[in-house]
């Protein structure tokens, strides 16, 4: 019970009824959004009865998956798991869009290193690989042209597509990972409207297999890092502009994924034992309020999308119950595993109710 000296509450935490900003406090050296920011609504139920067709537009069943370099047995299983175990109809030989929503995966390619700019044949000359590439080649058949598609990776075009970067992210540094960030040589590149872009050009920096000029990861000696900070980065700007699930390249479909289609927020999975988001499978609404707050924020902390620091974010900011996180067995049944833990049970799901 307060006492009749009690500091009143307007004093003590501030005017909370006129200014939705009183009591909090901001990191130092970092000013309030100004203007304001304004949050998208949240999208609304629309049973599936109601729909026009059996696609909900505010839900697309869109993988996105991230690849630098030549194309490799490595997504070509995952696009092969794909194919195997999705609910894709390829089978039945009759179409199916008017009867069921049939999922697809777009494979985003990167083809030249993470700190590069695209040159004007770019995607002609992705496609002339493919082609040619044994591992990629088979998914280019006319069969499969509704469920894989391979896309261009265009930093910059993909960072300018987001409102809430457009036009502040050239002030910062793109390759921060986790508060570490690595300095890339900013060199004016002509583009072909006639302007000019901050990122670096492709030139050679006297090393054929520098951090700079990698193009995907050979060796544990020459770690393609720069690929993997952006690719931290893409999943985020993927989901929010497009909508969807992101998984990494490495993940292999083991089960349909229709009943996780059914919940229509946004989740990750844990990051083994602890509390915090593995975004190796990540899925958002398109340009929902989560997303411009993970931006906005990420901005602040010159944009940085590592798994811990995006867990900080939620944290600090009391909004975990937005991105859910799942057990991480759903996903990974081995992590707990080989890192010591529940050793006495098999790999699955550990729910306490």
């Amino acid at each position: 019970m307060r006492g009749t000296n009690a500091i009143p509450d307007s004093i003590a935490y501030g005017d909370t009824k006129n200014d939705p900003d009183a009591g909090l406090t901001r990191m130092r050296g970092i000013t309030w959004e100004a203007p304001p920011i304004v949050l998208p609504q949240t999208i609304p139920h629309r049973p599936f009865a109601s729909l026009a067709t059996p696609c909900d537009p505010d839900h697309p069943r869109v993988f996105h998956m991230f690849w630098t370099g030549p194309f490799t047995d490595k997504p070509y299983t995952a696009l092969l798991s794909f194919l195997f175990t999705q609910n894709t109809g390829l089978h039945l030989h009759i179409p199916l869009d008017d009867i069921v929503c049939r999922p697809k995966v777009w494979m985003w390619i990167n083809p030249g290193p993470a700190a590069s700019v695209p040159n004007l044949s770019a995607l002609s000359d992705m496609f002339t690989q493919l082609k040619t590439n044994p591992w990629a080649s088979p998914f280019l058949h006319p069969r499969f042209k509704d469920l894989i598609q391979f896309k261009l990776w265009n930093t910059t075009e993909q960072l300018d597509g987001i409102p809430e970067l457009k036009n502040e992210w050239r002030k910062r540094d793109l390759f921060n990972s986790g508060g570490n960030i690595i300095q890339v040589p900013q060199e004016e590149i002509q583009m072909p409207n006639g302007g000019n872009s901050p990122r670096t050009s492709t030139k050679n920096h006297g090393d054929d297999d520098n951090i700079l000029t990698r193009t995907g990861s050979k060796s544990s000696s020459t770690y393609d890092r720069l690929s993997v900070i952006l690719s931290d980065m893409a999943r985020f700007i993927l989901c929010h502009r497009y909508g969807g699930t992101y998984l990494d390249t490495d993940t292999l479909f083991l089960r349909d994924w229709e009943e996780l289609w059914g919940w229509k927020g946004a989740f990750a999975y844990r990051w083994s034992r602890l509390k915090r988001y593995n975004t190796a499978v990540l899925h958002m609404n398109r340009h929902s309020a989560l997303g411009t707050f993970l931006f906005r924020t990420a901005l602040k902390n010159d944009l940085d999308f590592h798994p811990m620091t995006i867990s900080r974010y939620t944290k600090d900011a009391h909004v975990e119950e937005l991105l859910l996180r799942l057990p991480d067995a759903l996903f990974d049944p081995a992590w707990l595993n080989t890192e010591n833990w529940q050793r006495d049970r098999p790999a699955q799901p550990y729910f306490t109710e």
